[in-house]
Order: C-alpha cells, then structure tokens, then sequence
C-alpha cells in the first residue's frame, strides 16, 4: 500500500521541505481581476499593487481536477 502526503498550498510549507520529504503541494488560485494565477507564481508586490489600485484580489482553492491530476502523478 502506497501513502502519500497532499496538501493545498494553505499549509504554506516551504518547497525544498515539501519535495524532500515526498509531500504534494496543490496550490491555491490567486485571483487579480479577472486573471487567475497560481499561488506562488505572483510577486507580493503585483497582488499589493491590485489592491492599493482598488482591484478585487481573491483565493481560491484548487479544483477537484487539480487534486485529481496530483493524485494521479503519486
């Protein structure tokens, strides 16, 4: 039997721990407008800009498919 470790990037584990020890990272949407990112790929200084520019910044959590498609790479 195989065990693994999935999260959501909430857990805000730092990567080189999350891949040393096997564990899964799914991460969160980060929404700019109408852009969707991923948490991570966005410099705090763009999500500070949006909101000092009064532009809607939301998260969101990951889709089932996202989870899916971790869960099929384990």
């Amino acid at each position: 039997m195989k065990i693994a470790v999935v999260t959501d990037s909430t857990g805000s584990l730092d990567p080189a721990d999350a891949a040393r020890e096997g564990i899964v990272v799914v991460p969160l949407q980060v929404i700019i407008g109408a852009d969707v990112h991923f948490d991570g790929t966005v410099p705090s200084e763009q999500i500070a800009q949006a909101l000092a520019d009064f532009v809607p910044v939301n998260t969101s959590r990951p889709s089932p498919e996202e989870f899916l498609a971790a869960y099929e790479r384990l």
